[in-house]
């Protein structure tokens, strides 16, 4: 199942009309680390192998594009993708909750990347 984040990523991709989008690219329109797009994007890649519509090329010093295989049945695909996103998305009040509650109970300081690894 994809991530909130990584469904963002496709639809960033689909939004650039299958233009590359570099690491830098994504991570500054998504507010997060190019390390954490890179982490994403492997993850996006091994899930775009469970479907025939789709894939995710990438280039050297080009950067990366969604590949839309079958058009008919990317559609299809892609609202099912849509609903199993929305089903698993916590809303943002619980999560901004959480993660207070867990920072608080911190005894030491954590970082932006070890918060994004538990929240």
């Amino acid at each position: 199942m994809l991530s909130k984040r990584q469904f963002q990523i496709m639809k960033l991709y689909l939004a650039t009309k299958s233009d590359f989008l570099t690491s830098k690219d994504l991570a500054s329109s998504l507010n997060v680390s190019v390390r954490t797009i890179k982490t994403e994007l492997k993850l996006l890649q091994e899930y775009s192998h469970k479907f025939a519509s789709f894939e995710l090329e990438t280039v050297s010093n080009r950067g990366s594009k969604l590949v839309i295989l079958d058009e008919n049945l990317f559609s299809k695909d892609f609202i099912e993708i849509k609903k199993e996103v929305q089903a698993d998305a916590p809303d943002s009040e619980n999560r901004a909750k959480f993660m207070i509650r867990y920072l608080l109970e911190q005894k030491d300081y954590k970082s932006k990347i070890q918060l994004e690894g538990t929240c």
